[in-house]
């Protein structure tokens, strides 16, 4: 699990560990932090729209690298 972590963030700043939880890296803490209070945040507007029978369809790579200015 520590190989793929480590493989995982070279090109992402969180790692998601099923059933274990999720670490993240950044410039300082507080980025860090911030990283993983998005990947939260979406994680559970995820559940929340899976619970209301709605099933999104995400952005687009496109669209996400567009969104990386702004972080």
């Amino acid at each position: 699990m520590a190989d793929k972590t480590i493989d995982g963030l070279k090109n992402h700043n969180v790692s998601l560990w099923e059933k274990h939880g999720a670490t993240a890296t950044g410039e300082d803490v507080e980025k860090a932090f911030d990283y993983l209070d998005v990947a939260n945040k979406g994680a559970k507007l995820l559940l929340t729209a899976w619970a209301a029978g709605f099933d999104p369809v995400g952005l687009s790579n496109d669209q996400l690298t567009e969104l990386e200015q702004f972080i």
